[in-house]
């Protein structure tokens, strides 16, 4: 559990000394199995995160998370737009109501935030990545104050430029700070190589080159942790398991997650998540989200 806020925790009878979470993602998971020589791997995993839920986010949600060896974040890229491509030609062949459009089938723009920005809105690569900075962009964007914090600002600017375009695009070359863990972007200082798919302001996928460096990520974690146990009652303790994955070293990859409910709701054209869900509670409780 390496996620900056408290998530679900399970008890369990025969164990009262050791406290178990439900897991937020499989990403820690398969970089272990790179660590011991596996060199690509995918899972569909049941993901849980105690967050806020809406027309588009749910607490529970399927993910369909890959793995490679030797590949970027770019990589990456390629897979899952085919991925997609293909599962959606699939599904009008198979005669399923499909709201999409060919749109969907022309090649998927990549956008790089500091070169987009700088472009449209003559900011540099250094202004945007502090909290005054974004607050102006915010302002000059949108035309009026926010309060928000600093994720919560690049948020709605990321997703406003999604609405910009009619197919799918990646967004990427994100702030250091921003988003999960990543390698040091190539390109510019005090980025990194993380992307983000959207299609008409709904996030569809993120990927990335795995951060390997030791010394990185043992100050992201820890920095994650000084965060989480600013905000609980609780004290918690670095992955040991996870940790001695990266001291021993893991090689040079790439992952991709994808939602799969999210990507059905796109597909069939719903614009509540709830309605492609076999067995919600909330659609069953009938309530409004």
């Amino acid at each position: 559990d390496v996620a900056p806020v408290q998530q679900f925790s399970v008890n369990i009878p025969f164990d009262k000394t050791t406290e178990f979470y439900l897991r937020i993602a499989p990403t820690e998971f398969l970089k272990r199995l790179m660590q011991i020589g596996m060199s690509k791997i995918f899972e569909f995993s049941t993901n849980f995160r105690n967050d806020y839920y809406d027309k588009s986010h749910l607490p529970e949600f399927t993910s369909l998370e890959i793995m490679e060896m030797n590949c970027s974040v770019y990589d990456m890229m390629d897979l899952i737009e085919n991925l997609c491509k293909t599962v959606y030609r699939q599904t009008i062949s198979d005669g399923i109501e499909n709201q999409l459009g060919s749109t969907f089938l022309q090649p998927w723009p990549r956008i790089s935030l500091p070169e987009y920005l700088n472009m449209h809105y003559q900011v540099t690569h250094a202004e945007i990545q502090t909290y005054a900075g974004i607050k102006t962009l915010y302002k000059t964007i949108f035309k009026k104050d926010s309060d928000k914090n600093y994720c919560e600002l690049w948020d709605e600017i990321i997703t406003s430029i999604s609405y910009l375009y009619e197919t799918p695009v990646f967004i990427g070359d994100f702030p250091w700070d921003l988003g999960g863990q990543a390698k040091p972007s190539s390109k510019y200082t005090g980025y990194k190589e993380r992307c983000e798919l959207y299609y008409n302001g709904l996030e569809l996928a993120n990927m990335s080159s795995t951060l390997t460096d030791i010394n990185r990520v043992t100050d992201w974690y820890n920095n994650t942790l000084i965060v989480k146990n600013g905000i609980s009652d609780k004290q918690y303790v670095l992955d040991v398991n996870l940790m001695r994955a990266f001291e021993l070293g893991i090689p040079p990859c790439a992952v991709v997650g994808i939602g799969i409910d999210r990507f059905i709701q796109l597909l069939l054209g719903k614009s509540n998540i709830t309605d492609v869900i076999c067995f919600c509670e909330l659609k069953k409780e009938g309530r409004d989200i």
